[in-house]
């Protein structure tokens, strides 16, 4: 299972993106539903979409600081390092957006 995450601007256009490597285990990482620990990265779906507007992108890098300390490979903690620093690009811009996306 994979998910992509690319940071669009308002009208949808593709600023920057993340593709899945294939032996990253990072979906293995999200829970399953939203907890007040992970409020962003719960809401995830390894078989849909789910996109973050820019005033829920802070609360986004508090969920991937998290899971940081959980990556058990480096392919893992390169993948999640990659979407910090795009996610962290995007919180400089209140009119964009991240998106999600599942196989």
């Amino acid at each position: 299972m994979y998910i992509d995450m690319r940071w669009e601007d308002e009208d949808g256009r593709e600023l920057a993106a993340v593709i899945s490597p294939p032996r990253s285990r990072f979906i293995a990482l999200v829970p399953g539903n939203p907890t007040q620990e992970y409020h962003c990265l719960g809401r995830l779906s390894p078989y849909g979409d789910v996109s973050f507007p820019g005033l829920q992108i802070p609360q986004l890098i508090q969920d991937l600081e998290k899971l940081m300390p959980h990556c058990e490979t480096d392919e893992t903690r390169r993948h999640v390092v990659a979407m910090l620093d795009v996610v962290r690009q995007a919180s400089r811009h209140i009119h964009s957006c991240i998106r999600f996306s599942g196989d």
